[in-house]
Formats: structure tokens, sequence, C-alpha cells
């Protein structure tokens, strides 16, 4: 073979010292995880939160990471907001990253259907255009998350279903019409995740047969959905664009 012949493999090269990802809900859960995970890999963390305290929660759980992240309160169902953190987060260094990971403030508070669609895709609409309008790095990317049940699975509230499939279509939609300026792809957890919303019923024996179900049989941490959160960051995901990544533990292929 002529060494003109020779296949070129590239290694993935780092995003640049002091680039920033913005993650929305970081005050707990998948939020906070994905925060301090992109903070001991060596990113500058803008962690949008309503409840600061969950942030401050955040900073101690990254110990000597901690400095990186800077809390930023926001309800991301207000645009003015929004557009006001999101000028403070780029003031932090480059864009190189966007986590839509906070829902609906009304949910759990008996829902509307439409009011609750309106804010939980509206708000990863908001959260995108206000982060692309910052003129992102390049390889940047935006993580939404969805879940397992909408997208590939049925059950749950109506509301619930609908608003995490039309956040998966509005990701499809993003990442074909960006002609690659930003890399846009999706994450379903599932399984389920012991987040603070779900730990109770966890507990409560609520999620038993589905955790007999899955493949891994327990359910998954939040730090597991942070690292898959963060590969699709990553340049090591430089040509995946527009996908559904279930992190489930492999229960939406039993059920």
């Amino acid at each position: 073979m002529s060494a003109s012949s020779t296949p070129q493999i590239l290694s993935p090269q780092p995003h640049p010292a002091g680039s920033v990802i913005v993650v929305s809900g970081a005050g707990s859960g998948i939020g906070q995880a994905t925060a301090v995970l992109a903070a001991r890999q060596g990113y500058k963390v803008a962690a949008w939160d309503i409840n600061l305290q969950g942030v401050a929660q955040t900073v101690a759980a990254a110990g000597e990471h901690g400095a990186a992240i800077v809390a930023v309160q926001c309800d991301v169902s207000d645009a003015a907001a929004i557009e006001a953190a999101m000028t403070q987060s780029a003031a932090l260094g480059p864009l190189v990253g966007l986590v839509n990971n906070a829902g609906p403030v009304a949910i759990g508070r008996a829902p509307q259907f439409g009011d609750t669609i309106k804010d939980a895709i509206g708000s990863v609409q908001l959260m995108t255009e206000a982060f692309l309008a910052r003129n992102p790095a390049p390889g940047a990317a935006v993580v939404n998350i969805s879940s397992v049940v909408g997208p590939i699975l049925g059950g749950g509230a109506a509301w619930y279903c609908a608003a995490k499939a039309g956040i998966v279509g509005y990701t499809k939609f993003m990442a074909a019409t960006h002609g690659g300026k930003v890399r846009v792809n999706c994450i379903a957890p599932g399984g389920p995740i012991r987040t603070p919303r779900n730990s109770k019923f966890i507990d409560e024996g609520v999620f038993a047969d589905r955790i007999k179900r899955n493949p891994m049989q327990r359910p998954g941490r939040p730090d597991e959905l942070a690292a898959g959160i963060l590969f699709l960051i990553s340049p090591a995901a430089s040509y995946i664009n527009g996908v559904l990544l279930p992190i489930d533990g492999g229960l939406s292929i039993v059920e």
C-alpha cells in the first residue's frame, strides 16, 4: 500500500481549555451529575437552576473542581430570563455545549396538558435559540433530555409522553437544518434512573417489576446519564448528529 493510500486515522482533539458547557436544572439529579462530571473533565460550567441552593450543593459535590462551576439563576420558561442568563454564561468563555435538562416548573403540580407541553418543548427551543445566538465555538453540541417513555414506550401521563416525543422531534429538526454548525442530539433516560424525583418510588417498590425486567437488574445512576451526555458533547462524537440515545440498561429492548 502506498503512502498516499494509507488510511488517515485521526484522534479527537479536546475542546480548548476554558470552554463552557451550559447545564440547565443543574441543582439536582442528572443536571447535577452532568455539571460535576463536566467540571472534572476540565470544562467551565454555567450551572443553571431556579434554585441556587441546589447549585451550591452541586459545587460542593464537585469538590476540588467546584470553582469551575458558576451558579446562574434562571427559570427556563421565561424568555427574558434565558437571554440574561445566556449572556452571563457566554461571558465565561467559548460556549461548546448546552444540556437542556430542566423541565417545566409546573411538573408535579397537576399540570395541564397544553400548558405543560408548551413549557416542556418551548423551554428547549428558547434555550437552544439563545445558545445559537451567542455564536458557539466550532464543534459545539446541544444535548436534549427526553425519555424512553413517549418516543420509545407508552405509558405514564399523556402530557409526559407527548412532551418527551416532541423534544425528540425538535432535536431531529435542529440536527437536520443547521449545516453542521452545531450538532444536536438527545438522550432517553429510563430503567428507571435513581434521581431525587424517582428515589422514593424506587424504594417503595413502585418500579419493582420494571427493574426485574431490566437486563441490568438495577436502577441507573445520574452519573451514568452524565457520562452519555458528556460523550455526545465531546469531540469524540463529532459525527453523531440527530440521534436519540437510550440510557436505560436495555429496558426498552425487552419491554
